[in-house]
């Protein structure tokens, strides 16, 4: 017996590849806010992990060298920092660690501005 069908079938239809890409695309804008949100609390989450560890840094610090130091917030520039306390005392901020580096490149949020950790 011969068969009739002498013409492979390959590929797609353009109405196949209109109803997948209209599939996708209504797909995708119901997930984009939930990515969005998504990649926002990363954020927050990765930036509280820089704050605890600074504070760990602070806390370890002060246990070594046996000075009290804090944990200086300023909620104007959203930087933070590791000070002495004696230096908050007088106000003279270049006894801080890494001279106001330390931390100021991560973003961080508190309501608190000092935080000793003595």
């Amino acid at each position: 017996m011969r068969n009739l069908r002498t013409r492979v079938d390959a590929g797609f239809t353009l109405v196949e590849v209109l109803v997948v890409l209209a599939i996708v695309s209504v797909l995708l804008a119901v997930t984009s806010p939930s990515l969005r949100s998504f990649t926002e609390g990363r954020k927050l989450v990765s930036g509280g992990d820089a704050l605890k560890g600074t504070c760990a840094f602070a806390r370890d610090t002060a246990t070594t060298e046996g000075v009290g130091y804090a944990v200086v917030l300023d909620l104007e520039n959203a930087r933070y920092w590791v000070a002495a306390e004696a230096a908050l005392e007088t106000f003279d901020l270049s006894e801080t660690l890494g001279e106001n580096a330390y931390g100021a490149e991560q973003e961080a949020t508190t309501e608190e501005t000092a935080a000793p950790t003595a």
